[in-house]
């Protein structure tokens, strides 16, 4: 099954939530969330485990269907020999969806936004090398802003009426210019799967 048939799947689970008619056990809440979160990412591409830390705004014009802002930061240098990534940061816009019920609820997520790779204090290091496409830390190094989606699902738990906890597993994929990788020689834009683990808590108003 190849990712963008799962997209279809998701966006056709979606579409299909947003028919059904409410939940009776739903509870009525504020149609606002504010909400914080720690957050992990899989850099794949370089070979990287981040941590980072963000928050989020949810609107829900009916219980089922959320539009939401999330921004997370990831705040530690990415290196191998040179630290080539000052900092990155997160945002992203799209829809949540899924039933609710009194104590829990399930949901599907799709949020395209970008990610901003901060530039390094060695990244002029990399002008001279002459080689195309050039290394990916190189692009980095300089300071790179990414096309980005985020695609997948995760599970909320209400210890009060206005309180969440939220649990969200996705596959944040991250587009880039043309360059070597550890992965490969890309000629092309390319893109690159990415594992991410957000864990948090939320108040709805």
């Amino acid at each position: 099954m190849t990712r963008w048939y799962s997209y279809a799947i998701l966006g056709s689970f979606l579409l299909w939530v947003a028919q059904t008619p409410q939940a009776s056990s739903q509870t009525q809440t504020g149609r606002f969330e504010v909400g914080t979160q720690f957050a992990f990412m899989q850099q794949r591409v370089f070979s990287f485990k981040d941590f980072g830390f963000g928050g989020r705004l949810t609107f829900y014009p009916v219980s089922f269907l959320g539009v939401e802002g999330e921004t997370n930061f990831f705040p530690r240098g990415m290196d191998n020999t040179l630290t080539f990534s000052g900092s990155r940061t997160e945002a992203l816009f799209g829809i949540k969806a899924g039933p609710r019920f009194r104590r829990f609820s399930a949901f599907g997520k799709i949020r395209p936004g970008i990610i901003h790779y901060a530039s390094s204090s060695h990244g002029s290091a990399c002008i001279a090398i002459l080689v195309y496409p050039p290394p990916l830390e190189c692009r980095i190094a300089l300071g790179s802003t990414n096309f980005a989606l985020d695609f997948g699902g995760g599970m909320e738990i209400y210890p009060s009426r206005r309180g969440t906890i939220r649990v969200d597993l996705g596959d944040t994929m991250i587009r880039f210019d043309p360059a070597n990788t550890r992965l490969g020689t890309f000629k092309q834009s390319f893109e690159i799967h990415n594992l991410q683990l957000n864990v948090g808590f939320g108040y709805r108003f």
